[in-house]
């Protein structure tokens, strides 16, 4: 206490990389400034300083030549703000001393930086109208009026800088808590873009994936037993009771047995009847067809495979855990230790159960366009046995925390409190309660919360980073995490309106995007009311996160207003206004 810079000689500030010492205007004068340099000098010796001066400039006449300085004359919020993002560098720093203070702090002195990250500013930064942006605040309002969706993130960022950034509305329909920018949303299936897609780029950049040879290469023993009742496929039940529709082409004949939980089963729409092909008599071993799909097809959902992954005996659509105590309990021990939701788990030994489940469907004839969980399921298995890792530890490792970002995680619930989790289902028909840190969908919550196509949670924010590193052909922070080539390969259309892992623009017929986008334009939404979509031909990246499956996940006003579609069409409105006005001015030039 006698020493008031006694807290910078503490051993906890010697951990930052840099360390920032930000002084406003009071400072101190004499002896005690003195003393300030000389701890701030010895600091410098374990770790980066960066001394950020919002005072007069001649103050730093005695500044240590190891030390960063960043001269500044706005103490407000504006100027703060500017220079954050000048050490982050968002903005370029090419401003010139002003005084002659020393050898090293002369009139003219400049140390110019380049601009390698996001930065924030008005629409008008980037030749947009922020009026006219405006309008997606009345369009987000709308939606959480009718109930569309309790509460929503919205980013837009234009030519590398965020231009919109507006968090509206509620955790719930309460109205306890409002929106922040630091409240994590379940991405669901954008989990298949901003974490399988990603971790297969890197691991195809480093020459480590093929993308056209057959997955089986990547495991150790891509064969099964087949016992002598072995294919199975599921029926599904339309919307005429009387009448069953194939999920996939199943060749009925009299070796197809049709298994009932018992004879008198009754049947009602969106059952399904597990249908098992007797082909063979005894035990042979058989190479998986699973396995027999490429990255490539997988990614662009042409495998054959079916849209998911059969969980129907795990997952009862009509009863809860409560009925099926065999393979779920309240408490975590080495026999139950997956967790699917607060207080309940999974029995551990079905991992292996629902993998040895996956390696028993069977692939369509036709390998046409069909929309599957398992494809990117099968996609992070791939990845997780050539790393030697699981995908979340492997994307932590390798790309969110290196990229900086602080709030994008699976297993939401294991490191952050409910006020920052946004709430989705009230899973009222199996899990019992309201899903909160814990993945919305049924497959990668069995998976334990970590899954190839659903699972991560995330921030606008954070995601927005990522998205401009694609829009910047793979570099970001003064880094390139990716080839350019491989950024295009990805994100190029490969037949239909997909990419590798990539959703695109439909040749034809709405969507969930604006209309507006460009065919070069790429992205995902997901289940729970989430988009995020880039378009390199206006360098612009649009984010929309919300939860419109709480508290019911029937409810789709999302979509049947087309809140998504029009916010991000207001974004192309201001683009079009300001290239106009460009044109008109150029006009009167000439």
């Amino acid at each position: 206490a006698a020493d008031p810079w006694f807290a910078l000689s503490s051993i906890r500030l010697k951990k930052y990389d840099p360390l920032i010492l930000v002084f406003g205007q009071a400072f101190p004068e004499g002896l005690e400034r003195k003393k300030l340099w000389q701890q701030v000098n010895k600091l410098t010796e374990t770790t980066p300083v960066v001394v950020v001066n919002l005072g007069g400039a001649a103050r730093m006449a005695e500044l240590p030549a190891s030390v960063t300085l960043i001269q500044g004359n706005d103490t407000g919020v504006m100027g703060q703000s500017v220079v954050a993002q000048m050490i982050a560098g968002g903005i370029p720093i090419t401003g010139k001393f002003p005084l002659a203070l020393s050898e090293r702090l002369f009139v003219g002195a400049e140390s110019q930086t380049q601009k390698i990250r996001l930065a924030y500013g008005p629409a008008e930064s980037v030749g947009l109208d922020s009026r006219i942006l405006a309008r997606i605040d009345s369009i987000a309002w709308e939606g959480i009026s009718e109930l569309a969706m309790p509460g929503a993130q919205i980013l837009v960022a234009k030519n590398g800088r965020v231009i919109y950034n507006q968090s509206h509305g509620y955790h719930t329909y309460l109205k306890r808590r409002g929106v922040y920018p630091t409240d994590l949303y379940d991405i669901a299936s954008m989990t298949k873009i901003m974490g399988t897609t990603l971790a297969a780029m890197s691991m195809y950049d480093q020459g480590k994936l093929e993308l056209d040879v057959p997955i089986r290469k990547y495991f150790r023993d891509p064969y099964i037993w087949q016992d002598s009742v072995a294919w199975s496929d599921t029926l599904y039940v339309g919307v005429d009771s009387s009448q069953l529709s194939l999920s996939d082409t199943v060749l009925l004949d009299p070796r197809v047995l049709i298994s009932t939980a018992a004879s008198d089963t009754t049947f009602l729409p969106g059952d399904s009847i597990l249908v098992i092909r007797h082909v063979s008599e005894g035990r042979i071993r058989r190479p998986s067809p699973v396995l027999e799909p490429t990255i490539a097809e997988l990614m662009t959902h042409t495998s054959g495979l079916p849209a998911g992954i059969n969980i129907r005996e795990l997952y009862r659509a009509k009863t809860t855990w409560k009925k099926n105590k065999q393979y779920f309990s309240q408490r975590s021990d080495s026999a139950f230790s997956i967790p699917v939701a607060r207080d309940l788990y999974l029995r551990t030994d079905m991992a292996d159960s629902i993998w040895a489940t996956t390696l028993m469907m069977n692939r369509r004839d036709s390998t046409g366009y069909k929309y599957s969980d398992a494809n990117m399921i099968l996609v992070q298995r791939v990845i997780d046995s050539l790393n030697r890792e699981s995908l979340d530890r492997y994307l932590d490792r390798t790309w969110y925390s290196p990229l900086g970002l602080q709030h994008t995680t699976f297993r939401a619930a294991d490191s952050y409190g409910l006020d920052r989790l946004i709430p989705t289902e009230h899973d009222q028909r199996y899990r019992g309660q309201t899903l909160q840190g814990y993945v919305h969908d049924p497959t990668a919550a069995l998976m334990g919360g970590v899954s190839g196509n659903a699972g991560l949670f995330s921030t606008a924010e954070d995601l927005a980073i990522i998205g401009q590193m694609w829009l910047q052909q793979g570099r970001y922070g003064g880094q390139q995490w990716l080839k350019p080539q491989t950024v295009d390969l990805f994100t190029k259309r490969q037949g239909g309106h997909r990419g590798l892992g990539f959703d695109k623009p439909p040749y034809e017929g709405d969507y969930l995007i604006a209309p507006s986008a460009s065919p070069n334009s790429f992205g995902h939404t997901g289940f729970t009311g989430t988009l995020i979509w880039m378009d390199p031909d206006e360098d612009l990246v649009f984010i929309f996160l919300s939860n419109r499956v709480h508290p019911r996940a029937n409810n789709w006003l999302l979509n049947q207003m087309s809140i998504r579609q029009r916010a991000h069409e207001v974004v192309y409105e201001a683009i079009r206004e300001s290239k106009k006005n460009q044109g008109m001015i150029a006009l009167v030039n000439e």
